[in-house]
């Protein structure tokens, strides 16, 4: 089955633990829901704007902590790697 047309595993997810699954839209748009609640559960969808927002929140987020620069770095590839399986909407 195609991954345009159906749920698939995201590529972060544990084996059997922790499981987000990746729906592409026709228009264009993603969405994306927990495994846990075996599909009857709802879907998150972000827009480019949201995403933006988030990754600010997310930055200020790791100051705040004061996770050191290489940490940062490595936790801000982790999550913009997920931009494209999650963003809906123009880019």
């Amino acid at each position: 089955m195609s991954a345009r047309r159906g749920w698939f595993k995201s590529s972060f997810s544990l084996s059997g633990v922790n499981c987000v699954e990746v729906r592409h839209l026709p228009d264009g748009g993603v969405v994306v829901r927990d495994t846990k609640a075996g599909g009857a559960g709802p879907v998150l969808s972000f827009t480019a704007g949201e995403w933006q927002a988030f990754m600010q929140d997310f930055d200020q987020t790791l100051a705040k902590f004061k996770v050191l620069p290489p940490e940062q770095a490595e936790l801000k590839a982790i999550v913009q790697s997920t931009y494209a399986d999650i963003v809906t909407g123009p880019r």
